[in-house]
């Protein structure tokens, strides 16, 4: 009888702990996923990390969710894009310049001082260095379509045409440029405006890949120019 007993009340305990493991399983699951979430959100600066783990987690469980929480061409993570709308266009503007800037002085280069080479062509350095790393490979420059206009793209606005909308004097510090210049196109990043022109940071004004700031009247420019440049921002998406 007491053996009896005895199994009766293990076979009870092992029903009960069966009964609670999937609920204290499913809570702590739960507790995981809020605690990252709230970690994700505390410092956008440390996203890559979490947000991989979490887009990670979420791919897992459906696939088909990938064009909600998961990545974009060429965009960077679902974080990242979060993290780069959130930002004023005056602070992207502002990452794109010390971007370029930070590269120039680390190849040498500075105010009307050629930097060693950097590799790049100018709207490959724009397109292909610059931009991807202020935005954290989220904004994504669209391929020129002549020696003054790119074409369409989700990260990009056109501010003005050559004199029409915004003009050379109108561009703001971080506006991107892309012009007909003499024999060549080239593009250049805004870096300030003065009463009388712009000094704009770009590469290869030397035709060997040189990176540097310099100064530009408007009237010059638009000589060079012949009218033919496009004033873009590079905005949210």
């Amino acid at each position: 009888m007491k053996k009896m007993i005895w199994l009766l009340g293990l076979t009870t305990l092992v029903g009960m702990l069966f009964s609670f493991t999937p609920a204290l399983a499913q809570d702590s699951l739960a507790t995981s996923e809020i605690s990252l979430t709230t970690e994700q959100t505390s410092n956008p600066m440390e996203f890559p990390t979490t947000w991989g783990r979490i887009k990670d987690l979420y791919r897992m469980k459906d696939p088909s969710e990938r064009s909600e929480i998961g990545l974009k061409p060429m965009g960077g993570t679902y974080a990242s894009q979060q993290w780069w709308r959130s930002l004023s266009q005056g602070q992207r503007n502002e990452l794109i310049c010390q971007t370029a800037y930070n590269h120039m002085i680390s190849l040498g280069g500075n105010v009307n001082v050629f930097s060693r080479s950097s590799g790049y062509n100018c709207k490959t350095w724009v397109q292909s260095y610059v931009v991807p790393r202020a935005s954290q490979y989220v904004a994504v420059i669209p391929a020129s379509t002549s020696w003054c206009t790119w074409a369409a793209g989700q990260y990009v606005r056109i501010e003005g045409y050559g004199p029409a909308g915004v003009s050379i004097r109108g561009a703001v510090r971080g506006n991107i440029v892309q012009s007909h210049w003499g024999n060549y196109p080239h593009t250049m990043i805004i870096w300030s405006q003065t009463g009388s022109g712009v000094w704009v940071i770009d590469c290869n004004y030397n035709l060997r890949g040189g990176l540097t700031i310099h100064y530009i009247s408007h009237s010059n420019f638009e000589t060079i120019s012949r009218g033919c440049y496009t004033v873009y921002q590079v905005i949210g998406g």
